[in-house]
């Protein structure tokens, strides 16, 4: 057990630089800026005021506003690099642009995955199938985590309408908001995908292995799965146990 603790004290240290926690407080700050129609540049931190909304409006249907570089693998396995791509989270699906300064959008049940590039991290998203059912569509999920086990954010956004919003510079403004992120945790040989509630339990049922171990880390350290890198944590142990 003292091995155990030494372990998940070395990861504590470790974690703060991790890719996958920086990519979720980059996105973390665009998702309260953009609403108000600004840009956030992790590379020097500072915010960048533009206006690409409609006029009327506060926000946009966008995850991140401006037209970034990345990467799309379809159903089939082909890539398609060095495209410029903005992800519409309020319809779940992605634009990218075409010649003559126009878009086209691209079928959702065609893409597999993309990866979206910014200045100092590579944000990926996998095409999942809906815990609905197959007659609903995939949904894109970011992974904040890779291995046995992934762990996934879905980002949401709902438009509100003018009339059910408060008066902006004494005008009504349409809106877009973000829903409360959604987190998976995801086997990936076989698929299957659990929802983060807010407990513990459920998770290390998921998880498997090293049920006893995970829950007496848990309980020690004060770690919730309700908070992302404590999530994040928990999991990376996971999977560092199993291999």
């Amino acid at each position: 057990m003292q091995l155990i603790m030494n372990t998940f004290r070395i990861l504590l240290l470790l974690l703060a630089p991790m890719a996958g926690l920086a990519q979720q407080s980059a996105i973390g700050n665009q998702q309260m800026t953009n609403a108000a129609g600004t840009s956030y540049a992790p590379n020097d931190n500072v915010m960048r005021t533009f206006d690409n909304r409609f006029e009327g409006t506060i926000g946009s249907p966008y995850l991140i506003n401006e037209w970034m570089p990345a990467e799309i693998v379809d159903k089939q396995g082909n890539r398609y690099a060095d495209v410029l791509i903005r992800y519409n989270v309020l319809d779940d699906n992605i634009a990218v642009v075409a010649g003559e300064g126009g878009s086209i959008d691209i079928a959702r049940e065609e893409i597999a995955e993309f990866s979206i590039f910014d200045y100092v991290a590579t944000y990926r998203f996998l095409a999942i199938p809906s815990p609905k059912g197959p007659k609903h569509p995939d949904m894109f999920c970011h992974v904040l985590l890779d291995g046995d086990c992934q762990v996934l954010v879905r980002r949401r956004k709902y438009y509100v309408p003018s009339s059910a919003t408060t008066a902006f510079a004494n005008q009504d403004m349409n809106e877009y908001k973000f829903h409360p992120n959604r987190y998976y945790v995801r086997r990936q040989a076989t698929g299957e995908l659990l929802r983060v509630g807010r407990t513990n339990g459920k998770l290390f049922d998921f998880l498997g292995h090293h049920e006893t171990e995970l829950r007496q880390l848990s309980r020690k350290n004060q770690l919730f799965v309700t908070e992302p890198m404590h999530l994040v944590l928990l999991v990376r142990m996971a999977n560092n146990w199993n291999q």
